[in-house]
């Protein structure tokens, strides 16, 4: 595991994986696609979504039932693919620095492919569904390590120390 400071290293262990249930759908749309009505993403109906607008393309996810309802009122999309969505039980804010620097890492560091999106409020990580349960493991591994307190190595009384430490007490000098 990467160096953590202590602030967030403490931050993570307290963090549990919220995996939404829900299958989603990548899809990239055309620019000036037609609104898509707000009843569509009400809260009671749709737990997460996200929709991107760039200058030359939109991107939106959207539970897949959603989807298939929704995809009739558009002429032109791009599915990219069944995606999972996971999310994070802690409430952060932009004080917090390296918290999803650290999760990114440690996903690309297994070879998992995830896209991060943020709120002023939460944090999720977006992963294929195929590679849900690598990243559930992962991530989940990642978590208990920074639980983990660090071990302590007593130095036994005239225990030789290792080269480049000093002892904590100066050695005495010999006159001469």
């Amino acid at each position: 595991m990467a160096d953590l400071n202590a602030d967030l290293k403490e931050l993570l262990s307290r963090t549990e994986l919220v995996v939404f249930p829900e299958d989603y759908v990548a899809v990239d749309l055309p620019v000036g696609t037609h609104p898509i009505p707000g009843e569509w993403f009400r809260p009671a109906t749709t737990r997460f979504a996200l929709i991107v607008q760039e200058p030359k393309s939109v991107t939106m996810v959207v539970p897949r039932r959603k989807w298939l309802r929704m995809k009739g009122m558009l002429e032109k999309y791009d599915v990219k693919g069944l995606v999972k969505i996971i999310g994070f039980d802690k409430k952060l804010s932009l004080v917090t620095t390296g918290y999803m620097c650290a999760v990114g890492t440690v996903l690309s560091d297994n070879g998992i492919r995830a896209v991060p999106t943020s709120t002023f409020k939460s944090d999720q990580i977006i992963v294929p569904k195929e590679e849900l349960p690598r990243a559930v493991r992962v991530l989940r591994e990642f978590l208990a390590a920074c639980r983990k307190k660090p071990a302590r190595t007593p130095v036994k009384k005239g225990a030789a120390r290792p080269a480049g430490k000093k002892s904590p007490v100066p050695a005495a000098r010999k006159k001469g």
